[in-house]
């Protein structure tokens, strides 16, 4: 079934929702997320609350190591919330389960916590609850960071070829551990493109390895 394309400066109807369809469990998944948490949450519960029947707010967090902890600790005795934390990183996909199985509405309606969407972006998904069992939401455009697109990868592969090029230009006997070094950095760069909530335990070791590898090609430059 062909869904109608909402222009996005077009207000979308602001309720109520339709009861006969049942509750809306509200799932945010946070993870170092101090200083927008208290926004989205307040936003999101001023906004559904009273127009969505049957509405519970879940939070999981998940092994923050700022301030988010206590955010949501202080929180939890001002808004209606239901507030599981984790004492150490599970990664986006497990905090997302761990925090649907605490559900008990018919309906999951799971959100970043970093406010990317807004609370009022629900209406332009409510309607679609009537004919769909899944409805999915895209922000455009977005503001992912540079790691997450392939255009970044694309960059700092190059930047980083161009660098060893350079060296090899320079110091032609070292072709050896120049092309290692090519090799090296082409793999560490795309395996850092995995999406950082992934919980992957090895993308810091990557890290270290990718600045290791850049470190020695500008010391092949000098």
């Amino acid at each position: 079934m062909a869904v109608k394309k909402r222009a996005p400066s077009e207000v979308p109807h602001r309720g109520p929702a339709d009861h006969a369809l049942g509750g809306v469990s509200l799932v945010f998944p946070v993870h170092n997320e101090s200083f927008i948490i208290e926004q989205t949450l307040r936003n999101y519960i001023a906004e559904l609350t009273g127009r969505v029947p049957e509405l519970e707010v879940i939070v999981a967090e998940d092994g923050s190591t700022d301030d988010t902890k206590v955010v949501l600790e202080r929180l939890e005795g001002e808004l209606p919330i239901n507030l599981f934390m984790s004492d150490e990183r599970k990664g986006y996909q497990q905090a997302v389960r761990d925090a649907i199985s605490h559900a008990t509405k018919p309906w999951l309606f799971i959100v970043d916590s970093d406010y990317q969407f807004a609370a009022i972006d629900f209406w332009r998904l409510e309607p679609h609850r009537k004919t769909h069992d899944v409805i999915l939401g895209m922000k455009r455009p977005r503001k992912d960071p540079f790691y997450r697109e392939p255009w970044g990868l694309y960059v700092t592969w190059g930047l980083l070829l161009a660098m060893d090029f350079y060296a090899y230009r320079r110091r032609p006997r070292r072709r050896l551990m120049s092309v290692a070094a090519i090799l090296a950095i082409g793999g560490v760069t795309v395996a850092i493109g995995v999406p950082m909530q992934s919980g992957v335990k090895w993308i810091p070791l990557l890290r270290c390895l990718l600045a290791s590898f850049v470190i020695c090609l500008l010391a092949f430059s000098i």
